[in-house]
C-alpha cells in the first residue's frame, strides 16, 4: 500500500514526458497539471480496489482451529524455543544490557535450546529439559571418566612395559650389544 503514491509519481512523470513526443496527445501550458493529478488519483483508486479485493481472493484461507486458538502465549512458548524474545538480537541486548533482566533473554540458536533460561516477567517460557544430564549424585559423570582414565593409563602403562622391558629390567641399546660380544 505505501508504494501506491510512488507508483502514481511514475505515472504523472510518464504523463507529463509524453506530452508532445508523439504518443497521441498534445496538451498546452497549464492543461497538462490536471491530467497529471487526475492520473495520480485515479490510478490510486485502481490499485488499491485491487489490492483490497482482488487479492485477497486468491490468499490463504484462514482455517478455525479451536485447540490452537485457545492456547496462550506461555503455553505455546513453553513447547516452541524460537519466539519473538529469543529470535531478536536486539531484544536479547536491550534485557542484558539496558534492562539488566536476571536471568536476561538469551539469543536462540539452532541446536542450543538448552541455553535459553526461563524469565516469566519478560515472557520467556521455554526450558528445555532434553538438553540436560539426569543426575543421582552430584560428581557422577566425574567419577566415571576419572576412574575409565585411570583404568586406560593403567593399562597403557603395563603394555608399554611389556614392550620395553619394563623398569625393573635395564634398557639395553644396539652399542651396548656389539661391545659385549669383543
Amino acid at each position: 500500500v505505501m508504494i501506491i503514491p510512488c507508483v502514481g509519481m511514475v505515472l504523472m512523470c510518464a504523463i507529463f514526458k509524453g506530452n508532445k513526443q508523439g504518443y497521441g496527445y498534445y496538451l498546452e501550458g497549464s492543461s497538462i497539471v490536471p491530467v497529471c493529478i487526475a492520473a495520480f488519483f485515479m490510478h490510486f483508486i485502481v490499485h488499491y480496489a485491487l489490492l483490497v479485493f482482488i487479492v485477497p481472493m486468491f490468499g490463504k484461507k484462514n482455517v478455525p482451529n479451536e485447540k490452537m486458538d485457545a492456547m496462550t502465549y506461555r503455553e505455546v512458548n513453553q513447547g516452541i524455543a524460537a519466539s519473538w524474545f529469543s529470535t531478536n538480537p536486539v531484544h536479547c541486548l536491550r534485557s542484558q544490557k539496558i534492562f539488566k533482566h536476571a536471568p536476561h533473554c538469551t539469543y536462540h540458536f539452532l541446536g542450543k535450546q538448552h541455553v535459553l533460561q526461563v524469565n516469566e516477567s519478560i515472557g520467556c517460557y521455554y526450558c528445555d529439559d532434553g538438553g540436560q544430564t539426569p543426575r543421582d549424585d552430584h560428581d557422577k559423570d566425574w567419577h566415571e571418566i576419572s576412574n575409565a582414565a585411570s583404568d586406560m593409563a593403567r593399562r597403557i602403562s603395563t603394555r608399554m612395559s611389556a614392550t620395553f622391558g619394563g623398569p625393573s629390567q635395564p634398557v639395553v641399546s644396539a652399542d651396548d650389544d656389539k661391545s659385549s660380544e669383543d
